[in-house]
């Protein structure tokens, strides 16, 4: 039976409107692919029933794969004038992102530019909709548990976070086939994400569909249950928070860390030192644990550690815990990129 993806729209009306806040309007980031394509058809036929909603498409067009590069970019174009939808279009020049003739690991590399490009859109006030839906939180997932993520960041994906709105995470990708296909949906396919070159997609071509055969809905019950792991730990953000204001005086005594478990211990510690910028990886579990069993000696030793991502500093002196902000950097443009190129449609 194909699912009615419309019915996912109903509580739109309402949810919206929060949803906004201090936003202007809704920007889609479709890439051309199947998800972000069924995410802006599933838009446009809200946008039918409440014309007032302020609502755009942006494509980054990374000019990674020639001639289906820019047939993405042109699809995307053909989707904006069809609906008469401004577009924010960025396409970038790979050919001065190279540093000392080495090529970047092309995955943190688009993820990097991806993100100062929302960050732009999101200061001038655009709340961006993304199409990851369940089957990406189920890979998140079980990437996150390989590496040895804490229990808080499993999942790594939230409906709303900051100036992020994912509203299909509910919905199975073998869903959005089915309403695509029903709708006579056109999409760009990209293949890369057939490739086995990369984790993720060893995860999802490989791993996930075993388990699926083996304990059908399997990414379903994975997914509820690095939801549940986060909620647990967000019941004790109360606590945390007494905490992060307390290390933001004179610091924080060490044998708060004594009696706690080894995992929130380290959730702990990620909270103290705040979110990494956008488009940075979070802390790693192996950092969080080699911090945590520094800090519990006995007595704690008196070190200094610069954090990756720009994250200044952990200091432990005369038992007691302080971050060290890094400083802030000055704005710099993009190198290797154009600002966005604002398209209308009459």
């Amino acid at each position: 039976m194909t699912p009615d993806l419309t019915a996912l729209t109903t509580s739109w009306p309402q949810q919206i409107p929060k949803l906004l806040g201090s936003f202007r309007g809704i920007v889609v980031a479709c890439s051309g692919g199947l998800d972000s394509t069924v995410l802006f058809h599933l838009l446009c036929q809200h946008k039918k029933n409440h014309p007032g909603l302020p609502l755009a498409v942006t494509h980054i067009n990374y000019q990674l794969r020639g001639a289906a590069s820019d047939e993405a970019e042109a699809h995307v174009l053909d989707l904006a004038r069809s609906a008469n939808l401004p577009l924010f279009s960025f396409r970038i020049s790979t050919a001065l992102e190279s540093t000392g003739g080495r090529r970047p690991n092309l995955q943190s590399w688009a993820r990097r530019l991806r993100y100062q490009y929302f960050t732009q859109l999101a200061n001038e006030g655009w709340l961006i909709a993304m199409a990851h839906h369940r089957d990406d939180a189920a890979e998140n997932t079980l990437l996150r548990l390989a590496r040895g993520s804490s229990p808080g960041s499993l999942l790594g994906m939230k409906e709303r976070y900051r100036c992020f709105w994912r509203p299909l995470l509910s919905i199975s990708k073998k869903d959005l086939l089915a309403w695509s296909q029903e709708q006579h949906l056109s999409y760009c396919e990209d293949a890369s994400n057939q490739s086995l070159e990369y984790s993720r997609n060893v995860i999802r071509h490989q791993l996930l569909p075993l388990l699926e055969l083996l304990y059908p809905g399997a990414g379903r019950r994975i997914v509820r249950c690095a939801e549940q792991a986060r909620e647990f730990v967000e019941a004790s953000e109360p606590q945390f928070r007494h905490w992060i204001e307390l290390s933001r005086g004179k610091g924080l005594p060490c044998s708060i860390f004594h009696p706690l478990p080894e995992g929130l211990a380290c959730h702990l510690l990620a909270s103290l030192m705040g979110m990494p910028p956008e488009g940075k990886k979070r802390l790693s579990h192996k950092l969080l644990l080699h911090l945590y069993r520094r800090i519990v000696q006995i007595p704690a030793p008196d070190f200094t550690e610069e954090l990756p991502a720009n994250m200044g500093k952990i200091q432990v002196k005369a038992q007691v815990l302080s971050i060290i902000a890094a400083p802030r950097p000055s704005p710099k443009s993009s190198q290797g990129s154009k600002r966005a190129q604002l398209i209308y449609f009459e």
